[in-house]
């Protein structure tokens, strides 16, 4: 198998200008999942679901320092309307809205509600990876570690399958695949991103993802697993789903979790089917490791 190294390190790209509408990704993103999460604990463990209301309100309470909706006159009534979870959970809704927006450094002189804004793509990250860590941080407090675990893996699980209900088998096969991801790297360069790629070879695409700008803009944040929750554990049905429901992958060692690279192999199940991962060895010999990835050093 040939492999080839794609994109560059530039952990700097965090700083990049990205544009936002902060009010849609605080109502669309920040809500509806917080309506398909409550729905989901209250299904799952009722008995418990009233002690994890009252942490997931507490944290959220504690974690927000200014008031944005108050400020800019925000009303969510119309938007609670549509989400039945939430309609008799309003400040619940409010804080939820606030830490997405907190998260995303607004500036105080901008119409952030009306219109478009350019912010650091770390905080567009943040955005939308702290309140997932801190969904998993909820979960654990309200079961303890090993069962808040298992259960938000479940919650990551079915909220793919949810919102996206039908899989759309976007590549009929693995060439197709990675010739759409060599094509986005030769046209984009993706700064921050680097990514070694073999050739497609015995229904396997095999990747080391060697830089994660997710990863990277959840450094600061202390709990390995809650990272790879928030960060990775998705892409195990979302690959599934989007991809082709052929597709399995398999993933040993990765960022987030503190490791030196992500390991990545998507099976194609229709050729390969016993989903055998490669050892460390492998990975590490495939293409040298470079002086960001030394640890020590």
């Amino acid at each position: 198998m040939k492999f080839k190294e794609y994109g560059s390190y530039a952990p700097e790209a965090l700083e990049n200008l990205e544009e936002v509408q902060p009010l849609e990704i605080a109502q669309k993103s920040s809500l509806n999942r917080l309506n398909y999460l409550v729905g989901f604990f209250k299904e799952q463990r009722p008995k418990e679901y009233d002690k994890y209301l009252k942490n997931l309100q507490k944290k959220l309470s504690d974690l927000v320092k200014k008031d944005f909706t108050k400020q800019s006159k925000l009303d969510l009534a119309k938007s609670l309307k549509e989400l039945p979870n939430l309609q008799d959970k309003e400040q619940l809704a409010i804080n939820s809205v606030n830490y997405v927006l907190q998260l995303l450094e607004i500036p105080d002189d901008v119409d952030w509600v009306n219109n478009k804004i350019k912010v650091p793509q770390g905080n567009y990250f943040r955005s939308f990876l702290i309140p997932r860590y801190q969904n998993a941080v909820v979960f654990s407090e309200t079961l303890g570690r090993e069962e808040g675990i298992k259960l938000y893996k479940v919650y990551k699980t079915e909220y793919v399958n949810f919102s996206i209900p039908e899989s759309k088998n976007q590549y009929s096969n693995l060439d197709d695949k990675h010739k759409d991801n060599v094509k986005d790297f030769e046209s984009n360069g993706n700064p921050g991103w680097v990514r070694i790629e073999g050739s497609v070879e015995n229904g396997k695409l095999v990747y080391r993802r060697d830089t994660c700008l997710w990863a990277e803009a959840m450094k600061g944040y202390p709990d390995d697993e809650f990272k790879y929750l928030a960060t990775c554990y998705e892409d195990f049905q979302g690959i599934k789903k989007t991809w082709n429901e052929n597709f399995v992958l398999t993933m040993d060692h990765t960022l987030a979790k503190g490791d030196l690279y992500c390991s990545c192999v998507i099976h194609d199940t229709r050729i390969d089917w016993d989903l055998t991962h490669p050892s460390e060895e492998f990975w590490e010999s495939i293409w040298p490791l470079q002086k960001w990835q030394k640890k020590n050093e």
